[in-house]
């Protein structure tokens, strides 16, 4: 699928550098072809191409793909092993979606969101806890293995 995505891409940029005027579609295709690089595996480079593209689109004005294009975003950084990055920019878009009442992707970035592994959303919590000092109590030591997965 990668390799149609990056074709349609091509297409699509050669068409928006024939007409200099059609900054919307262009930043269309340099999201899509951010997406096909994450297909292909290739995520660092897809998720700059992916935030190049949502920053051009945004320009324009549009708002309607905003939310379709954060959750292309946030799943090119799960992909790269980022889910907290990927996180946030699941949460911006259900505010997008709030803000704006543009709902058509909001069914998606909910199984996104429910797609991230409780794990995951304890993390930043557990590295705050263990960052703490050990005060030598039984039950600090029992809470602090249970957070890192110590038995």
């Amino acid at each position: 699928m990668g390799d149609v995505a990056l074709t349609i891409e091509r297409e699509g940029a050669q068409l928006c550098d024939y007409h200099d005027d059609l900054p919307f579609f262009r930043s269309h295709a340099i999201v899509l072809r951010g997406w096909a690089l994450v297909e292909q595996g290739q995520c660092e480079e897809g998720i700059a191409q992916l935030g190049e593209g949502l920053v051009a689109y945004r320009a324009t004005g549009a708002e309607l793909e905003c939310s379709h294009w954060l959750a292309l975003l946030a799943e090119a950084y799960r992909d790269n092993g980022q889910p907290e990055e990927g996180l946030r920019l699941i949460t911006e878009a259900l505010d997008h979606v709030a803000q704006t009442g543009i709902v058509y992707y909001e069914a998606e970035l909910h199984r996104l969101d429910a797609a991230v592994p409780l794990r995951e959303r304890l993390r930043p919590l557990q590295d705050r806890v263990l960052s703490r000092p050990a005060t030598g109590l039984e039950a600090d030591k029992a809470f602090y293995d249970e957070l890192s997965g110590d038995p």
